[in-house]
């Protein structure tokens, strides 16, 4: 037997509200997390056994649960916006320790334009239904 159980419908039984991401963030999110590896156990802890320690039953009370356990947790994430200065030298921010420079695939034919980025550069385009990424 098969059951299929809609994202609605799962939402609707735990009372949780459909998050409203502006255009794209989704993809780039994922992304980033890929890149960073921020599911990984070493990162947020093996989620197998947290979850068998975890008393609650809303999202609301596994993130106060999770941030009591792993009070370092967001301070460490591996993602971060670059600081104008950075921004200055086309670093738009950094996945762990490597410095990424975002653009949209059109620049690639702006190639000989006189900005010189010397960073990994993570090119986008926008398709009819999301977002396409090409980076090495």
């Amino acid at each position: 037997m098969k059951i299929k159980i809609a994202n609605k419908e799962i939402r609707q039984s735990l009372n949780i509200e459909t998050p409203d991401f502006p255009k794209y963030v989704t993809q780039l999110l994922n992304l980033a997390n890929q890149n960073t590896q921020g599911t990984r156990p070493k990162t947020v802890g093996q989620m197998s056994e947290l979850i068998q320690l975890f008393p609650g039953k809303t999202i609301a009370e596994w993130q106060k649960w999770y941030i009591e356990k792993h009070p370092e947790a967001i301070k460490n994430a591996a993602l971060r916006l670059a600081t104008i200065q950075e921004e200055a030298k086309g670093i738009d921010g950094y996945i762990n320790d490597a410095a990424v420079s975002i653009k949209p695939d059109s620049y690639k034919t702006k190639m000989a334009l006189s900005e010189k980025i010397d960073t990994e550069v993570i090119f986008y385009t926008k398709a009819k239904n999301g977002i396409e990424l090409e980076f090495d």
